[in-house]
């Protein structure tokens, strides 16, 4: 079953709530595919898929691509995780 472990939401303050989209992409740090990572109409989650087997040290860059309703960019923000696994079993 996936563990969630990281989420990002897209906000706006309340007297600019204009209608905006947006785009997740995880950039780097999944090459042996240890994470997914699914994404709603304004927030996203980085999701543990498999066990993995420590110790083991991973760097996971997404992406949050902002874009109004005529498809313009507004914003692209950048969140860097780091993920630490521990040699010994909970």
């Amino acid at each position: 079953m996936p563990m969630v472990l990281s989420r990002i939401q897209a906000v706006t303050p309340i007297n600019n709530a204009r209608k905006f989209t947006v785009r997740f992409d995880m950039m780097c740090g999944n090459d042996d595919h240890y994470f997914d990572f699914i994404q709603g109409r304004k927030i996203g989650a980085l999701r543990l898929i498999r066990p993995v087997i420590g110790p083991r040290t991973f760097q996971v860059k997404l992406q949050m691509v902002v874009l109004d309703s005529k498809r313009y960019l507004l914003a692209v923000h950048w969140a860097f995780v780091h993920i630490d696994v521990s040699p010994q079993s909970y």
